[in-house]
């Protein structure tokens, strides 16, 4: 703002408040020095390496491999975590065979189950209606999906970045089990993408996040748009995950798929994952790998 000339607090008084931004922003408390690059109230930093230590938990990960072209890729990361697990597939109707050889291929670890899904609701109807049930019996949840944004240029590493962020190493996913295994954290996040380093804010999801908050009988602030994982790739424990649940979403809820940038239920709820830790007296914390993607 001072390099633009701009008063920092009429600016958000003209815009900033209407956007859901954060007056006073949570700060990081590793040292900028170490990635400077990583956005977003970055408290861990998480190690490379091949050590990994399992965790007693029964893990369950949902990948939404919606582009062939882009599972491998994904393969590569998800075998970063190497103890046995439950792998919630869902993908297009004529990609199952192809996506279920892809990951048997290369996840020895994983219980495999590939289903068929509606293009609706994008990566979030299926792991939300869908898999809910599944995902349930487990105690920890991981979501990721073949992010495709290189329609925009400023967004074309977005999935590179939120993988190598949410499952970079053996040591990276073992720190991130051991983070939730404190009783205190519910939800591990990734630091914000460079691309969209304006967030958190509403967008145009405003009204249907607080629809979901009416819902849930959130009784928490509303003035801004609190930290969620942007871009929907994240780790939690599944009793965060809960209010959510409960709201028994079906997939006649998601709007139709249309190209939309903003402004779904989807966008929503992608949203709302900030709420969540709170509503059963839980903290989130934002995480980042000791070196980028690049």
């Amino acid at each position: 703002m001072k390099k633009a000339g701009i008063n920092a607090l009429a600016h958000y008084l003209r815009s900033g408040q209407n956007e859901g931004r954060q007056p006073k922003p949570k700060v990081r408390t590793i040292d900028p020095l170490v990635r400077a690059d990583a956005q977003g109230p970055v408290a861990e930093l998480l190690t490379m390496g091949t050590d990994y230590s399992a965790t007693n938990q029964k893990i369950a990960v949902h990948f939404h491999a919606y582009h062939l072209d882009l599972v491998d890729e994904a393969v590569e990361y998800l075998a970063n975590i190497q103890q046995k697990y439950t792998l919630l597939v869902s993908a297009k109707a004529e990609d199952v065979d192809a996506v279920r050889k892809k990951l048997l291929n290369g996840l020895p670890h994983a219980s495999i189950n590939v289903q068929s899904v509606t293009n609706r609701g994008r990566d979030v109807a299926p792991w939300v209606v869908y898999f809910r049930d599944e995902i349930l019996q487990h105690d920890l949840f991981c979501h990721i999906h073949t992010k495709s944004t290189e329609h925009t240029e400023g967004h074309k590493n977005w999935r590179k970045h939120l993988l190598h962020e949410t499952l970079a190493s053996p040591t990276t996913v073992s720190r991130i089990l051991t983070l939730l295994d404190d009783p205190e954290i519910g939800l591990v996040m990734p630091p914000y993408f460079n691309g969209v380093s304006s967030q958190p804010k509403w967008g145009a999801n405003r009204d249907i996040l607080f629809s979901l908050l009416d819902s849930m009988n959130y009784q928490g602030q509303r003035q801004y748009c609190e930290n969620y994982p942007a871009g929907s790739f994240f780790w939690a424990k599944t009793t965060a995950l809960k209010p959510l649940f409960e709201l028994n979403l079906k997939l006649q809820d998601f709007e139709p798929e249309c190209g939309q940038n903003d402004g779904t239920l989807a966008h929503a709820i992608e949203r709302v994952i900030g709420f969540l830790p709170s509503l059963v007296g839980l903290d989130m914390v934002c995480t980042a790998v000791e070196k980028p993607f690049n």
